[in-house]
């Protein structure tokens, strides 16, 4: 009962604080609530018994049982001996069981997590020493003297007890030892007072001769055109002028503001020498002082450009060391060893010689620098240290050569980056190799991505000296930039590039050579050194994991008729279907299928990549040859090739198949039976006039479009083995483009079908145009008297156009001197006179007269 009324009073106080009701306010619910938490209360005991202590015990002998079979000895250990200590101090404990069981639940794969270490973070901390008698002793031994001694706690004697005699003569003593102890601490200060030697200020007074003009107006001493003037010493005008140099203030000279010129002072004169002749020295001095002066200022103003920051931190240092020569030639003259001789002209000769680079180089800051142009400094400094090697100057050509080298190292550095890693910085407008396009495509991204600065005038925006070698830097950045696109782009090597110093470069007493082929020489080989690497690995994918040589033989074959018989037999094919008037003779699908199955078969054709394309042509007859150049082939290269051969010089490649077509298409009309009549009813006798006429144009014709065709397959052929020994010899991409394109630009010359010739090449189109109508009207039996003198007299009047005219351009080609070389160069678009000239394609196409025998 009494834990009943023990529940019952605990649950009251529960449902008042919870609820705010109370027994006296509101009764029934409280009761009501009470007694629900009594009921709740006494369940809870009920069915939530006590924990078993022997299942615990259970649980911990299985536990130690386990650590002991999985080789966990330490652990097994541990635990038993914490439980059995746990065991001896929870005998009171009325809720061990409980807690054992609670760890129990928290454990947490002990076996796999547990270590023993970690039960030292749980020991209790040491508990502090209590302190001792013994250990304060230890430390503070009572044994001092008089420590132990008794003490007398008596009052002491009054006054009244000392006698007075004995009490005045303490006083008086007292008072000795005072006075004596004050005298002889006045003794100690004034040993130390030392009195100054009026002489010693005399002569600094001396010394300020700027301060003694009242005093010196009438010296004796002065020379007789300097009366009235101060006086001073030679050894004093060396110190103001040794101070002038170095950019500090003198009394002997001033400085104008307004125009930075710094002049000598008239109010002084040396004793022992003319006024003229000193102040003559004083001027020239000032001239010196007034260089350096100029050259210090501009020295001290802020750069903001990397390489005019070098250049002055160049010349900094090196001023820097001409004013420690100048300290140090003021110490000879302070120095009272040596007895040196004191001359303002030696001086004035010292200062001079080493000075005179430094004029220089102000004067041509002042004249030549431009902030617009920072490596104009570099083209000033080549140029000095060129004119100091050959005016025979070894110090102001030391002095320019290596503040040059100096500058340079930090120029290099955009370039060095550029050839190595193919990186341009947007923000450098000082290097000469832009970005025109980031975003172009892959098939020209030799030509189009990148571009080399220029001026106003053209030249490249780079210091002269390096303009030779502008193009191969320009070259191996971007065959870096090639590589890292192919996939094959490899890290600079380790060898250390050839040094780029004036020590490595001119520091040989033998070399005498200019400067300006001393440093073309060194720059050729640092360059050498990473053009040949990079043009050469990116030659060598480009040929042998890309094709180029096979690439540039599959051109050969499709387009210009490398194999004849394969072109033959592709226009055959097409020739057929347009006699038969089917409909479908240009039909793109059936014609690539045709050129991949005919082309395939050589080895160098990837017939995949092949793809015939036409254009519809309604107003052009069928058989006509204009009808022909609607059928357009297109062989797709890889992107690296394209770079190469890049596509503004595919259409030269199709007008070159269009021409050889229309030529095979003529060629194969004419060719036909001679036998053949045009007019049933035209009796065969050989005096017929319209059989003669008509043989002797169709001979015509033939021998015609025969002597081009002949001409065309020569000139490619000699071309292409031109181009072949053109892409051996090239070294980079560069060189392997204009190799193509000047092949490019010489078989069109040579075939007709470049822009300039466009009118011959409309005119040989009319006489094939009527040839192939010639050949069409045998076919269908239909060409009278009439059209046949109408055929005539357009091909009379076109052909005589094409023979004067590659006449003109023949006479004209070899009057300029344009031959092949030029074009083989790139340089030009005339052909010369020589295996494929005009003059022997001339005579072919002349050769026949009007009566059909050689003229």
């Amino acid at each position: 009962m009494a834990h009943l009324a023990k529940i019952t009073g605990l649950s009251e106080g529960l449902v008042a604080s919870t609820t705010g009701l109370s027994s006296s306010n509101r009764p029934k619910e409280f009761k009501y609530h009470t007694d629900a938490a009594v009921r709740s209360l006494r369940s809870s005991a009920t069915h939530h018994a006590r924990t078993n202590q022997f299942d615990v015990q259970d649980h911990l002998g299985g536990l130690l049982e386990k650590f002991a079979i999985r080789n966990r000895e330490d652990l097994a250990d541990a635990l038993d001996a914490r439980l059995k200590e746990f065991a001896a101090r929870s005998t009171a404990l009325r809720w061990a069981p409980e807690i054992l069981a609670l760890f129990l639940e928290l454990a947490d794969r002990p076996l796999e997590k547990a270590r023993v270490e970690d039960l030292e973070a749980l020991a209790p901390p040491p508990l502090p020493k209590e302190l001792t008698w013994a250990d304060i002793i230890a430390e503070e031994p009572l044994d001092e003297e008089g420590i132990w001694d008794d003490v007398d706690y008596a009052e002491p004697s009054s006054d009244e007890d000392v006698p007075v005699k004995e009490k005045r003569r303490e006083s008086e003593s007292s008072e000795d030892e005072a006075l004596e102890q004050e005298k002889d601490d006045r003794e100690i200060a004034q040993s130390f007072v030392v009195i100054p030697d009026r002489t010693i200020l005399d002569d600094v007074r001396k010394g300020q001769f700027w301060n003694q003009k009242a005093q010196t107006t009438h010296n004796t001493m002065m020379a007789e055109n300097s009366v009235g003037t101060p006086s001073i010493t030679e050894l004093q005008a060396i110190r103001e002028a040794l101070f002038i140099i170095q950019g500090l203030s003198s009394s002997l000279f001033k400085w104008d503001a307004s125009s930075d010129h710094i002049s000598s002072k008239v109010e002084y004169a040396l004793s022992h020498t003319g006024s003229s002749s000193f102040h003559a020295l004083l001027e020239s001095l000032a001239r010196i002082a007034s260089g350096l002066f100029r050259l210090r200022r501009w020295v001290s103003k802020a750069q903001s450009v990397p390489l005019l920051q070098s250049f002055q931190a160049a010349v900094q240092c090196r001023i820097r060391a001409f004013d420690k020569n100048i300290t140090a030639l003021q110490k000879r003259y302070l120095s009272t060893e040596g007895n040196p001789t004191v001359s303002l002209v030696e001086v004035r000769t010292v200062v001079e010689a080493s000075s005179k680079p430094f004029l220089q180089l102000a004067d041509l800051i002042e004249r030549a620098l431009s902030p617009q142009h920072p490596f104009q400094c570099l083209e000033i400094l080549f140029e000095q240290t060129n004119i100091a090697r050959m005016t025979g100057e070894a110090d102001c050509f030391r002095f320019f050569g290596e503040i040059f080298f100096e500058c340079l190292q930090i120029y290099l550095r955009p370039i060095r980056k550029w050839m190595e890693h193919g990186e341009v910085d947007r923000t450098d407008n000082l290097f000469f190799v832009g970005i025109a396009d980031k975003s172009t495509d892959l098939a020209s991204l030799w030509h189009d991505r990148y571009t080399l600065r220029r001026d106003a005038t053209g030249a490249v925006h780079a210091p002269i000296f390096l303009h030779p070698a502008a193009d191969r830097i320009f070259t191996t950045g971007k065959s870096a930039v090639f590589l890292k696109e192919l996939g094959h782009y490899e890290k600079p090597s380790l060898i250390q590039e050839p040094p780029l110093s004036f020590e490595a470069v001119c520091d040989d007493p033998w070399l005498i050579s200019p400067f300006t082929e001393l440093f073309e020489v060194a720059f050729e080989e640092w360059v050498k050194s990473k053009y040949s690497l990079a043009s050469f690995t990116l030659r060598e994918r480009l040929y042998y994991e890309f094709g180029l040589g096979r690439a540039i033989d599959a051109l050969e074959h499709i387009y210009l008729s490398k194999n004849g018989s394969l072109s033959l037999t592709f226009f055959e094919a097409i020739f057929d279907k347009v006699d038969r008037r089917l409909a479908s003779w240009n039909d793109r699908f059936l014609l690539t299928e045709l050129a991949q199955g005919i082309f395939g078969s050589v080895d160098c054709v990837d017939a995949e990549r092949l793809i015939v394309r036409t254009t519809p042509q309604k107003q052009a007859n069928k058989g006509s040859i204009k009808a022909l150049s609607c059928i357009a082939i297109d062989y797709v290269l890889p992107w690296p090739l394209l770079n190469i051969l890049h596509r503004t010089t595919l259409p030269t490649y199709q007008k070159l198949f269009t021409l050889l077509l229309q030529l095979t298409r003529t060629t194969t009309l004419l060719a036909a039976d001679p036998s053949l009549k045009f007019d049933q009813h035209v009796p065969s006798g050989r005096d017929n006039p319209t059989r003669a006429r008509t043989l002797r144009l169709r001979h015509r014709l033939l021998v015609f479009a025969t002597a081009l065709c002949a001409h065309v397959c020569a000139a490619l052929a000699g071309s292409a083995a031109e181009l072949r020994a053109a892409l051996t010899r090239a070294a980079d991409v560069d060189a392997l483009t204009r190799a193509h394109d000047a092949f490019v630009a010489r078989v069109a010359e040579r075939c007709l079908v470049s822009r300039r010739l466009a009118p011959i090449l409309e005119a040989v189109l009319g006489v094939l145009e009527v040839g192939c109508g010639f050949g069409e009207a045998r076919r269908r039996w239909d060409a009278g008297g009439n059209r046949l003198r109408k055929m005539q007299e357009q091909f009379d009047r076109l052909s005589g156009f094409v023979v004067s005219g590659l006449r003109g351009i023949g006479r004209a080609a070899a009057t300029s001197g344009a031959g092949e070389k030029g074009l083989e160069a790139g340089a030009g678009t005339g052909l010369g006179a020589g295996e494929f000239g005009w003059d022997m394609l001339v005579e072919r196409l002349e050769g026949w007269g009007e009566d059909g025998k050689r003229g």
